[in-house]
């Protein structure tokens, strides 16, 4: 993948009506972005940033557990 490489993306932006101030992604979401990061060879200082970012605890225990089984393959 060059850098003058073109691929199609979907990007989902939340309408401003459904977000609230001072939240932050699931552990376990930031985990799959972090890790998906890596794997797509990002910028490792793109990646912290990400890292340092807030996270919450999922009130979901199901959901939290689930998540946290995925195993993410290796870069």
């Amino acid at each position: 993948m060059g850098k003058d490489s073109q691929h199609t993306a979907f990007a989902y932006i939340a309408d401003g009506s459904h977000i609230e101030e001072g939240l932050g992604p699931y552990s376990w979401y930031k985990r799959f972005v972090i890790e998906g990061g890596r794997k797509f060879r990002l910028p490792e200082d793109y990646i912290q940033q990400i890292a340092q970012e807030p996270e919450w605890q999922d009130p979901n225990e199901n959901r939290d557990a689930q998540n946290r089984a995925i195993l993410c393959e290796e870069p």
